[in-house]
């Protein structure tokens, strides 16, 4: 520091010193930065102050990126510390390459060094990278850097954030994330309302998309409870409706070659308790992905993997479900009309015929016959598709009946 109060920082040497320990060094930093603040140093110093830490942990460009010597103790990086700093000087910027810089860290597989073998032989030692698991700490902070530059600009970074959360198989902790984020009150209006929705939306489904993979019923358990106490009371008719758009894009992806097969059976899905989210909501349209979707995953072979144990095989048994769920079912129908869900309703049948109990395809066929108040002016399309649902189911029965 000059006898002027001007503080200079050998770049190339905090960089250094940074590398060899991020977490010691960044604890430095923050000390040091409030010993200056206390002295009102000039806009200049505190600028410098700032673009040398931010150029040590974010350098721009990818490829001026290099790994640090040593991770130990990056569990215990002062991330809310330091990006609370960035943000009451207003370096919204600046805040947003610590959180960038934060991931890349936290994603690194580190080399510590060489050591000999009781055989002879040399060997690294290898630090474990655990993913962005702070990330959860720092959610307010993030949403006052989403606000300051908007959330179109954070974008990318919140959903890589969920998506490296997930990656190193932190899916619980990614959700936490995800919510904690999307309830948050945002001091934008309009059209900066609706940025937070699709980005939280777009977070959501990568965060319930392993999850699903992993648990069907849980995901889909736990969604209902989240969207039921947390979202349905607080939030906006779209921002409803973009939640519910993502979850429904889970169970079913637009672009049918993404489907995964799970890792668990979906022979007690709770069909009958997402339905008639959809259906309070008036997305009819999402109700019928829905319906499609889990049609597929019921014909499903699931393998269950057993720990200490042989792992046990599920076959399929069809959409049975729907059986459970017959008044929002018919509220689909009757909004849409019968002849959009004609095609889905007849693989249904098929479906349940070929794995399931036929009695269960034959009172689908009866849930269909039943009239109801909404089913007004659409009875001879209803008529008509549950005539030829009841065919299906027969000739089906008796086809099998034949081998």
């Amino acid at each position: 520091e000059n006898a002027d109060g001007r503080v200079h920082f050998d770049n190339e040497s905090f960089l250094e010193t940074f590398l060899e320990d991020p977490t010691n060094t960044t604890n430095f930093f923050i000390s040091y930065y409030k010993s200056v603040m206390k002295r009102v140093p000039s806009n200049d110093t505190i600028y410098s102050l700032l673009s040398t830490y931010v150029g040590a942990i974010s350098p721009l460009g990818s490829e001026k990126r290099r790994a640090p010597v040593n991770m130990k103790g990056l569990d215990d990086f002062p991330l809310k510390d330091i990006l609370s700093i960035f943000i009451d000087s207003n370096q919204f910027l600046f805040g947003k390459r610590v959180i960038e810089g934060y991931i890349w860290l936290s994603c690194r597989h580190i080399l510590l060094g060489m050591k000999k073998e009781s055989n002879g032989v040399y060997s690294c030692d290898r630090a474990v990278a655990c993913g962005p698991k702070l990330l959860v700490t720092v959610c307010d902070p993030l949403v006052i850097l989403c606000n300051g530059l908007g959330w179109e600009k954070l974008e990318d970074l919140l959903v890589e954030s969920v998506e490296k959360l997930c990656e190193f198989g932190k899916v619980a902790m990614a959700l936490e994330f995800c919510q904690n984020i999307a309830s948050k009150s945002s001091t934008l209006a309009g059209g900066g309302v609706l940025h937070k929705s699709r980005v939280c939306a777009k977070m959501f489904r990568m965060a319930y998309g392993e999850r699903f993979h992993n648990d069907p019923i849980s995901a889909t358990n736990e969604f209902i409870k989240y969207y039921k106490d947390i979202v349905q009371p607080k939030s906006s008719k779209e921002t409803c409706h973009m939640l519910l758009g993502s979850f429904v894009d889970v169970i079913s992806p637009p672009n049918p070659g993404n489907r995964r097969i799970p890792l668990a059976n979906v022979t007690n899905y709770p069909l009958k308790e997402l339905l008639p989210l959809l259906v309070e909501g008036e997305c009819y349209a999402l109700g019928k992905c829905v319906i499609d979707g889990y049609i597929w995953l019921s014909c499903q072979e699931v393998t269950e993997a057993e720990l200490f144990r042989e792992d046990r095989i599920f076959e399929p048994r069809g959409p049975a479900q729907l059986i459970t769920a017959g008044a929002p079912l018919l509220s689909i129908c009757n909004a849409l009309g019968w002849n959009e869900l004609e095609n889905v309703l007849i693989e249904a049948v098929k479906t349940i015929c070929t794995h399931g109990d036929f009695k269960d395809a034959l009172d689908l066929c009866q849930i269909a016959k039943t009239p109801s108040e909404s089913s007004s002016g659409k009875d001879e399309q209803r008529s008509r598709v549950s005539s030829i649902m009841t065919d299906v189911a027969f000739k089906t029965i008796i086809a099998r009946f034949h081998h």
